[in-house]
């Protein structure tokens, strides 16, 4: 389910596409899987880009509780054992 806020009774979509429309997720994880395969990429889910960014920032030094803080972790030892 797309992002919404609320307005009190009703809620309305955050993101949208070129059109206005609510954004569908399936259709972003299928976006990203014609590109990846275009681009001669592995295989992954759309998920483990997250993973993958925080690896990253990890691996240059990047403070383990700013990356937690960045995913949304309610620990830093939940951001280590993932």
């Amino acid at each position: 389910m797309a992002p919404t806020k609320s307005t009190g009774s009703e809620h309305i979509p955050v993101f949208r596409d070129a059109v206005g429309k609510p954004l569908i997720p399936t259709n972003d994880t299928m976006r990203f899987q014609r590109a990846t395969a275009v681009a001669g990429l592995p295989v992954i889910r759309f998920h483990d880009m997250r993973h993958t960014a925080a690896t990253l920032l990890l691996s240059r030094g990047v403070p383990v509780k700013l990356v937690s803080a960045l995913l949304g972790h309610s620990s830093i030892t939940l951001t280590l054992d993932t």
